[in-house]
């Protein structure tokens, strides 16, 4: 037996790139905007823009919500967890998953501002609820805390349940129970933890209405103020509005307030109102009738069948107002060094601002504030500041100097590692970027684009095997930084060569007349190498090839048992081909033993026999030109007397590949013909004629 292997060299270079984008599935979990107020906007992921948010948008992974000055959202999950967020606050939604066993992933990333969240118990042990902030890290499983964040702090309260706190950059960290609060600051190690500070936490506002009172009372009467109790449970005390207090036609009138308990039912003119952990709650009604009069507006509590209410009143009034503008800041000549500028000031209530043709959102009480844009161009700017109250305009200049530092560059590769082993020719390339204002970074040459300071993408490696060199350029103005990343790019080796090589015959039948079997061993890992073993009535050979190879299999003559089976480079191996395979390439050859010849005459003694008398004949005969003279190699031998009739067939044979049949014969020429069939279904005959007389 010879083995011989031929390679197929188009398949050396057949490179599957799969790429999955995924999505993270969520599952069937669901996460939206339950309420707002004010201006609020989300970004969708992967897309720089902040677009207008609505009540019962969806919010998906990776999605960012954000409000503004004067402005409140509160988001809800299918679980039940609600999160509110007050003005000034941006949140991420960097996790919110479900995997196969029903365990759930969230994470909210704060990046700055004030919210609370009502966290519903984990029922799944492998389920995770971590908020994540500038300094610290904290895992829920179910709870009410609040956070307030920027920058550099985090101030974490838990009112109810427990919260497992963990500072940024550090390996342990403490649980906060209920009633308690820490405070993380930027460096900190450790959890300090204190007794719960009262603060009044402002959750939710929805709209309400109002009621005109009789003008024809009084207004001064100090007894509108009503407070009536069942009894002694509820506390109940309205800050806003005052009694008389004067709003303009068309103006915010604010109701709020605190109660306790805080798990009381609060409702303003039969609205329900959301009410804080620590009881506080806030009702926005957005405008006040248009005529003028005195109107109610009432507060009810109830809490365990017992109730109490505050009435109070406002007058609407249209008082002339004189438009008046302060601008805090910028100041004139201020320097500053990006290219965003802090715009904020108090104006008359109900005026509109304008910056630089851009609309800045004023609070009811006439306060503002927004970051403006201003050229990325280093030199003088001037910032125009408008107000604009019932046809009156009043304008404010600041000019301030734009002159961008020289910052140093950092750059942090986390992927690849150094010295990294790299399977595949598409290769992730992972980092972060100082400053931040790097849009682009260069990869061995290749653009990829930075966004916030992060980067991540993917980058194909030369097909050398062995160590290879990426390199890292960031090039800002004047300045440059390089850095350099030494990785293995070793595809065949034991780290990445997991896949199995499967056999593929080309050909396999149980009988051939062909000289060799063939097949085709396949292997998804590239430059691998394969040895390709046979053995065959237990004589074993080998050969080896690359992936994709067809491998021949050279018979002998003769009925053999054989196995193959391939293993590559590291040991992985394929399923074993197993079989028996009976193989003649010559035809076999009939010799005649008896008669001697192709025509015979034979002689019936005189007499005068019965007319049905038949004699019999024996035709004797071998099959020759068998390897190893072995019957197995035959499937039939037939005789057949054309004339009489007479058929003898043959299909198993002993050992022996001589033969004799009886046949029946008539008066006159007999018309015989010996048929032999072998395994390849090939049929030799031979013809005899005998003529009885």
């Amino acid at each position: 037996m010879r083995i011989k292997a031929v390679g197929n060299v188009s398949l050396l270079f057949i490179i599957v790139l799969i790429t999955v984008i995924s999505s993270l599935a969520q599952g069937g979990r669901k996460c939206w905007i339950k309420s707002m107020v004010g201006d609020v906007k989300i970004q969708r992921s992967k897309s720089p823009k902040w677009i207008k948010a609505r009540v019962n948008m969806p919010l998906r992974e990776k999605d960012a919500i954000r409000t503004f000055v004067e402005s409140e959202a509160v988001i809800q999950t299918s679980e039940g967890n609600t999160i509110f967020l007050k003005e000034n606050t941006t949140l991420e939604l960097s996790a919110f998953s479900k995997d196969a066993k029903g365990a759930k992933k969230t994470g909210i990333k704060i990046l700055t501002g004030n919210l609370m969240a009502n966290v519903k118990k984990l029922t799944q042990k492998k389920s995770k609820f971590e908020f994540e902030t500038p300094t610290a890290v904290a895992a829920i499983r179910g709870t009410k805390v609040g956070f307030d964040v920027d920058k550099d702090k985090t101030d974490i309260r838990v009112y109810e349940g427990r919260v497992y706190v963990t500072p940024k950059g550090s390996r342990k960290g403490s649980e906060l129970k209920s009633d308690e609060m820490t405070t993380i600051v930027k460096g900190q190690k450790d959890v300090v933890i204190k007794k719960l500070e009262e603060k009044e936490e402002e959750k939710t506002r929805s709209a309400g209405d109002t009621t005109k009172v009789d003008t024809t009372k009084e207004t001064t009467d100090t007894t509108s103020s009503v407070d009536t109790t069942t009894g002694g449970k509820i506390v109940l005390k309205v800050i806003s509005p005052e009694n008389g207090q004067v709003i303009r036609p068309g103006a915010q009138v604010i109701v709020s307030g605190k109660v306790s308990p805080a798990s009381a039912e609060v409702k303003v003119k039969g609205n329900v109102v959301q009410v804080s952990s620590t009881g506080d709650f806030k009702h926005i009604i957005p405008k006040a009738p248009m005529d003028e009069g005195q109107y109610n507006v009432t507060v009810e509590a109830a809490y365990k069948g017992e109730s109490k209410t505050v009435t109070r009143y406002f007058i609407v009034k249209d008082v002339p107002v004189e438009l008046q503008l302060v601008v805090n800041e910028p100041a004139n000549g201020q320097v500053i060094s990006k290219p965003i500028i802090r715009v904020s000031g108090t104006v008359t209530p109900g005026a509109v601002i304008t910056v630089s043709g851009m609309s800045v959102p004023v609070s009811s009480s006439g306060s503002f504030s927004k970051d403006i844009p201003i050229p990325d161009e280093e030199g003088e700017v001037d910032i125009e500041i408008e107000a604009t109250l019932k046809g009156k305009t009043k304008t404010e200049t600041r000019t301030v100097v734009y002159k961008a530092p020289e910052e140093d560059i950092v750059i942090v590769v986390q992927m690849p590692m150094d010295k990294q082993v790299i399977c595949d020719r598409q290769v992730q390339v992972k980092g972060s970027v100082k400053p931040a204002s790097v849009e682009e970074i260069s990869v061995n040459g290749s653009g990829v684009p930075v966004r916030s300071g992060l980067f991540s993408d993917y980058i194909m490696l030369p097909e050398d095997q062995g160590e290879q060199e990426i390199e890292f350029e960031v090039t800002k103005g004047s300045n440059s930084r390089i850095m350099r990343r030494i990785i293995r790019f070793e595809p065949a080796s034991k780290a990445c060569n997991k896949d199995i090589p499967t056999i593929q015959p080309t050909y396999l039948p149980a009988n051939t007349k062909f000289t060799k079997l063939a097949f085709t061993v396949f292997d998804k890992t590239l430059f691998d190498e394969i040895t390709f073993y046979t053995l065959v009535d237990g004589s074993k050979e080998s050969v080896t090839g690359p992936p994709g190879s067809r491998f021949y299999l050279e018979l002998e003559e003769g009925i053999h048992k054989y196995e193959v089976y391939a293993e590559d480079i590291c040991g992985n191996m394929s399923q074993k081909v197993v079989g028996t395979i009976k193989q003649l390439i010559k035809e076999p050859l009939i010799r005649l033993s008896k008669p001697s010849g192709p025509y015979h005459l034979l002689h019936i003694p005189p007499g005068n026999p019965d007319g049905d008398f038949r004699p019999e004949f024996t035709v004797e005969f071998s099959v020759e030109n068998l390897p190893d003279d072995d019957p197995k190699l035959l499937k039939e031998v037939r005789v057949t007397n054309r004339t009489s009739g007479d058929v003898e067939s043959l299909k198993n044979f002993s050992n022996d590949i001589d033969f004799d049949f009886d046949m029946e014969l008539k008066r006159g020429r007999n018309q015989i013909i010996i048929e032999v069939r072998d395994v390849n279904d090939r049929i030799i005959t031979k013809d005899i004629t005998i003529e009885v007389k």
